[in-house]
Protein backbone atom coordinates (compact mmCIF):
# COMPACT_ATOMS: atom_id res chain seq x y z
CA UNK A 1 0.00 0.00 0.00
CA UNK A 2 2.82 2.24 0.99
CA UNK A 3 4.54 1.59 -2.33
CA UNK A 4 1.50 2.56 -4.33
CA UNK A 5 1.20 5.76 -2.36
CA UNK A 6 4.84 6.72 -3.13
CA UNK A 7 4.35 5.87 -6.78
CA UNK A 8 1.32 8.07 -7.09
CA UNK A 9 3.01 10.98 -5.42
CA UNK A 10 5.99 10.58 -7.72
CA UNK A 11 3.86 10.54 -10.85
CA UNK A 12 1.90 13.59 -9.72
CA UNK A 13 5.07 15.56 -8.99
CA UNK A 14 6.65 14.43 -12.25
CA UNK A 15 3.65 15.51 -14.28
CA UNK A 16 3.64 18.89 -12.56
CA UNK A 17 7.33 19.37 -13.33
CA UNK A 18 6.80 18.25 -16.91
CA UNK A 19 4.01 20.73 -17.44
CA UNK A 20 6.17 23.55 -16.07
CA UNK A 21 9.38 22.52 -17.83
CA UNK A 22 7.94 21.70 -21.26
CA UNK A 23 7.30 25.27 -22.42
CA UNK A 24 10.75 26.29 -21.19
CA UNK A 25 12.40 23.58 -23.24
CA UNK A 26 10.42 24.55 -26.36
CA UNK A 27 11.35 28.20 -26.01
CA UNK A 28 15.01 27.31 -25.59
CA UNK A 29 14.88 25.16 -28.70
CA UNK A 30 13.45 28.02 -30.76
CA UNK A 31 16.13 30.45 -29.58
CA UNK A 32 18.92 28.05 -30.55
CA UNK A 33 17.48 27.69 -34.05
CA UNK A 34 17.36 31.44 -34.54
CA UNK A 35 20.93 31.73 -33.37
CA UNK A 36 21.97 28.96 -35.75
CA UNK A 37 20.18 30.69 -38.63
CA UNK A 38 21.99 33.92 -37.89
CA UNK A 39 25.30 32.13 -37.82
CA UNK A 40 24.58 30.47 -41.15
CA UNK A 41 23.64 33.76 -42.80
CA UNK A 42 26.85 35.40 -41.55
CA UNK A 43 28.99 32.63 -42.90
CA UNK A 44 27.26 32.75 -46.28
CA UNK A 45 27.95 36.43 -46.69
CA UNK A 46 31.60 35.84 -45.83
CA UNK A 47 31.95 33.11 -48.40
CA UNK A 48 30.32 35.20 -51.13
CA UNK A 49 32.71 38.11 -50.49
CA UNK A 50 35.81 35.99 -50.53
CA UNK A 51 34.79 34.07 -53.63
CA UNK A 52 34.63 37.21 -55.77
CA UNK A 53 37.88 37.64 -57.66
CA UNK A 54 38.98 41.18 -58.23
CA UNK A 55 40.54 41.52 -61.62
CA UNK A 56 43.59 43.70 -61.43
CA UNK A 57 44.60 45.64 -64.43
CA UNK A 58 48.07 44.68 -65.57
CA UNK A 59 50.54 47.45 -64.84
CA UNK A 60 52.41 48.33 -67.95
CA UNK A 61 56.09 48.86 -67.22
CA UNK A 62 57.46 51.93 -68.84
CA UNK A 63 60.68 51.25 -70.64
CA UNK A 64 62.97 54.25 -70.22
CA UNK A 65 65.52 54.34 -72.95
CA UNK A 66 68.79 55.83 -71.75
CA UNK A 67 70.69 57.77 -74.28
CA UNK A 68 74.29 56.60 -74.35
CA UNK A 69 76.47 59.62 -74.98
CA UNK A 70 79.89 58.68 -76.25
CA UNK A 71 82.61 60.94 -74.96
CA UNK A 72 84.77 62.21 -77.73
CA UNK A 73 88.35 62.50 -76.45
CA UNK A 74 90.10 65.23 -78.29
CA UNK A 75 93.66 64.39 -79.10
CA UNK A 76 96.14 67.14 -78.32
CA UNK A 77 97.26 68.88 -81.40
CA UNK A 78 100.85 68.10 -82.23
CA UNK A 79 103.09 71.10 -81.94
CA UNK A 80 104.82 71.94 -85.10
CA UNK A 81 108.45 72.63 -84.26
CA UNK A 82 109.95 74.98 -86.71
CA UNK A 83 113.55 74.25 -87.36
CA UNK A 84 115.61 77.35 -87.49
CA UNK A 85 117.87 77.41 -90.42
CA UNK A 86 121.15 78.85 -89.26
CA UNK A 87 122.56 81.23 -91.71
CA UNK A 88 126.27 80.91 -92.20
CA UNK A 89 128.06 83.70 -90.40
CA UNK A 90 130.18 85.88 -92.50
CA UNK A 91 133.68 86.06 -91.17
CA UNK A 92 134.79 89.59 -90.71
CA UNK A 93 138.22 90.33 -92.01
CA UNK A 94 140.66 90.59 -89.11
CA UNK A 95 142.30 93.90 -88.74
CA UNK A 96 146.00 93.88 -88.38
CA UNK A 97 147.14 95.45 -85.11
CA UNK A 98 148.56 98.82 -85.62
CA UNK A 99 152.10 99.16 -84.48
CA UNK A 100 152.47 101.88 -81.92
CA UNK A 101 155.66 103.56 -81.11
CA UNK A 102 155.41 103.05 -77.33
CA UNK A 103 158.04 100.39 -76.88
CA UNK A 104 160.61 102.72 -75.40
CA UNK A 105 158.19 104.12 -72.83
CA UNK A 106 157.13 100.63 -71.68
CA UNK A 107 160.73 99.56 -71.23
CA UNK A 108 161.49 102.65 -69.14
CA UNK A 109 158.42 102.08 -66.91
CA UNK A 110 159.36 98.43 -66.36
CA UNK A 111 162.84 99.45 -65.32
CA UNK A 112 161.49 101.98 -62.82
CA UNK A 113 159.08 99.41 -61.29
CA UNK A 114 161.74 96.76 -60.95
CA UNK A 115 164.13 99.27 -59.38
CA UNK A 116 161.48 100.28 -56.83
CA UNK A 117 160.79 96.68 -55.85
CA UNK A 118 164.51 96.02 -55.51
CA UNK A 119 164.86 99.07 -53.29
CA UNK A 120 161.91 97.96 -51.14
CA UNK A 121 163.36 94.49 -50.72
CA UNK A 122 166.72 95.93 -49.84
CA UNK A 123 165.16 98.34 -47.34
CA UNK A 124 163.26 95.51 -45.64
CA UNK A 125 166.40 93.41 -45.45
CA UNK A 126 168.37 96.34 -44.00
CA UNK A 127 165.68 96.97 -41.36
CA UNK A 128 165.77 93.31 -40.29
CA UNK A 129 169.55 93.40 -40.09
CA UNK A 130 169.57 96.62 -38.02
CA UNK A 131 166.94 95.33 -35.56
CA UNK A 132 168.86 92.06 -35.27
CA UNK A 133 171.98 93.99 -34.24
CA UNK A 134 170.01 95.95 -31.60
CA UNK A 135 168.64 92.73 -30.04
CA UNK A 136 172.09 91.17 -30.07
CA UNK A 137 173.61 94.20 -28.27
CA UNK A 138 170.84 94.20 -25.60
CA UNK A 139 171.24 90.45 -24.97
CA UNK A 140 175.05 90.81 -24.80
CA UNK A 141 174.90 93.63 -22.22
CA UNK A 142 172.07 92.11 -20.11
CA UNK A 143 173.02 91.32 -16.50
CA UNK A 144 170.97 89.23 -14.11
CA UNK A 145 170.40 91.25 -10.92
CA UNK A 146 172.07 89.57 -7.88
CA UNK A 147 169.06 90.05 -5.61
CA UNK A 148 166.71 88.55 -8.25
CA UNK A 149 169.13 85.69 -8.81
CA UNK A 150 169.40 84.97 -5.08
CA UNK A 151 165.60 85.07 -4.71
CA UNK A 152 165.23 83.01 -7.90
CA UNK A 153 163.11 85.63 -9.67
CA UNK A 154 162.38 84.91 -13.34
CA UNK A 155 160.31 86.78 -15.92
CA UNK A 156 160.04 88.74 -19.15
CA UNK A 157 160.17 92.52 -19.57
CA UNK A 158 159.10 94.12 -22.88
CA UNK A 159 160.80 97.48 -23.34
CA UNK A 160 160.14 100.21 -25.95
CA UNK A 161 162.35 103.09 -27.12
CA UNK A 162 163.11 105.42 -30.02
CA UNK A 163 166.38 105.72 -31.96
CA UNK A 164 167.59 108.94 -33.55
CA UNK A 165 169.44 109.07 -36.88
CA UNK A 166 172.84 109.00 -35.11
CA UNK A 167 171.79 105.91 -33.07
CA UNK A 168 171.04 107.64 -29.75
CA UNK A 169 168.47 105.86 -27.55
CA UNK A 170 165.65 108.10 -26.26
CA UNK A 171 162.18 107.77 -24.69
CA UNK A 172 162.85 104.48 -22.87
CA UNK A 173 159.68 102.89 -21.32
CA UNK A 174 158.37 99.51 -20.19
CA UNK A 175 155.18 98.37 -21.95
CA UNK A 176 154.97 94.92 -20.29
CA UNK A 177 156.17 94.44 -16.73
CA UNK A 178 157.43 91.29 -15.11
CA UNK A 179 156.24 90.18 -11.67
CA UNK A 180 159.32 91.63 -10.01
CA UNK A 181 160.53 95.24 -9.72
CA UNK A 182 164.15 94.10 -9.62
CA UNK A 183 163.88 92.77 -13.20
CA UNK A 184 161.99 95.85 -14.48
CA UNK A 185 164.55 98.24 -12.99
CA UNK A 186 167.47 96.20 -14.31
CA UNK A 187 166.04 96.43 -17.87
CA UNK A 188 165.65 100.23 -17.70
CA UNK A 189 169.26 100.55 -16.48
CA UNK A 190 170.41 98.21 -19.27
CA UNK A 191 169.14 100.55 -22.04
CA UNK A 192 170.39 103.64 -20.23
CA UNK A 193 173.89 102.15 -19.99
CA UNK A 194 173.96 101.19 -23.70
CA UNK A 195 172.89 104.76 -24.63
CA UNK A 196 173.79 104.44 -28.34
CA UNK A 197 173.31 101.94 -31.12
CA UNK A 198 174.78 102.12 -34.61
CA UNK A 199 173.48 105.02 -36.73
CA UNK A 200 170.40 104.32 -38.82
CA UNK A 201 171.41 103.41 -42.40
CA UNK A 202 170.96 106.33 -44.81
CA UNK A 203 169.23 104.01 -47.31
CA UNK A 204 166.27 103.79 -44.92
CA UNK A 205 165.71 107.56 -45.04
CA UNK A 206 164.75 107.81 -41.35
CA UNK A 207 165.65 110.65 -39.03
CA UNK A 208 163.92 108.88 -36.10
CA UNK A 209 162.94 105.26 -35.69
CA UNK A 210 159.97 105.28 -33.33
CA UNK A 211 158.55 102.66 -31.01
CA UNK A 212 161.07 99.84 -31.29
CA UNK A 213 159.95 97.00 -28.96
CA UNK A 214 162.30 94.34 -27.62
CA UNK A 215 161.44 91.53 -25.12
CA UNK A 216 164.12 90.89 -22.47
CA UNK A 217 163.97 87.46 -20.79
CA UNK A 218 165.44 86.62 -17.40
CA UNK A 219 165.82 82.89 -16.86
CA UNK A 220 168.01 80.91 -14.51
CA UNK A 221 169.83 77.93 -16.03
Amino acid sequence: MKNNRYLKSFLISFSIYFVIAAPLVISLANTTKTVDMKKDVHTVTKISLSSVEVQKKPVEEEVVEEEIIEKVIEKPAQKVVKKEVKKPKKEKPKKKPEKKVVQKEEVIKDKVITQDTVNQVKAAEMEDMYLGKIKHIIEKNKKYPRVAKRLKHEGKVTISFDILADGKIVNIRIIENSKYKTLDQATMELLANIAFFDAIPKELNKTVWNNIQVPVNYEMH
